[in-house]
């Protein structure tokens, strides 16, 4: 899998009505990644990733700041 370059905080439900597929450890703790849930006849998945410039590492910016 490639690099995840930043991440959204999400909680996960541990009521048994969800189920955690992927997490990714961030400073000793895993955070969920990919989740997925029955809701009514259909499946929604949470995909906690975020590419948004305030979290990208210089080298992907090309040396450009976050905030060009």
């Amino acid at each position: 899998m490639p690099t995840i370059l930043g991440m959204n905080k999400l909680d996960f439900r541990n009521d048994g009505s969800s189920r955690l597929l992927a997490t990714c450890n961030i400073g000793g703790s895993d955070w969920p990644l990919l989740a997925a849930r029955n809701h009514g006849r259909a499946r929604t998945l949470a995909w906690a990733t975020d590419i948004g410039p305030h979290w990208l590492s210089q080298d992907f910016l090309g040396g450009r700041s976050a905030a060009n």
